[in-house]
């Protein structure tokens, strides 16, 4: 993929799971072509907020929320991370205007692009009110080590190249769509976010 990546870019995964999510959205345009069923579809960087759970905030940057101990650095590159009560907005204001859009609307929803896995456990830290709790560099090795016995461990190795290369979601499709797009500033997402 290109670093800035918008919806006309052509799609062609490598990974498994890119393959599938692929297939899905084949499906999904065949049927808005063929049955006139309506598709929103809004792609996103990595998840973080209020009630979100399982993600890589939640389990590697931030882990333990306001209580966290220590957190993570996981990327020396850029990276895309969608705050979910923005995402959510997003997609709504999307279905109000249904309508107006294409039988396939394919969307880009930028959210916020953070240079460094530093620059987001230092905002992260400031968010929490802790500026001496440590960051460490995100053990990448243990996926390796744990692959073999653990599925997420496999699935996460399979990803990694996110995490070694910049794919920033270009989103001026769904700002021509919307004319606004919902974005809560970074310090007040991640309070939210830790405080959850």
């Amino acid at each position: 993929s290109p670093p800035r990546l918008d919806e006309n870019a052509a799609r062609e995964p490598k990974s498994r799971k890119g393959q599938v999510r692929l297939e899905m959205e084949l499906l999904l345009e065949q049927a808005a072509k063929e049955h006139g069923i309506r598709v929103i579809a809004l792609r996103a960087g990595d998840f973080f907020g209020p009630g979100v759970e399982g993600s890589w905030f939640t389990k590697a940057v931030a882990k333990g929320g306001a209580k966290a101990s220590q957190l993570y650095d996981l990327t020396r590159v850029g990276h895309s991370w969608a705050f979910v009560p923005d995402l959510a907005e997003t997609f709504a204001e999307l279905a109000v205007r249904e309508e107006e859009l294409p039988p396939f609307g394919g969307f880009h929803f930028a959210g916020h692009w953070i240079e460094t896995g530093r620059e987001l456990a230092e905002a992260t830290r400031t968010a929490i009110g802790k500026p001496s709790l440590p960051i460490r560099r995100f053990p990448w090795i243990l996926l390796y080590l744990g692959a073999p016995f653990v599925t997420f461990m496999r699935e996460a190795l399979e990803m990694m190249w996110l995490w070694r290369r910049p794919l920033r979601l270009d989103d001026r499709k769904l700002r021509s769509a919307l004319g606004r797009v919902p974005h809560t500033p970074l310090d007040e997402a991640l309070r939210r976010a830790v405080a959850a």
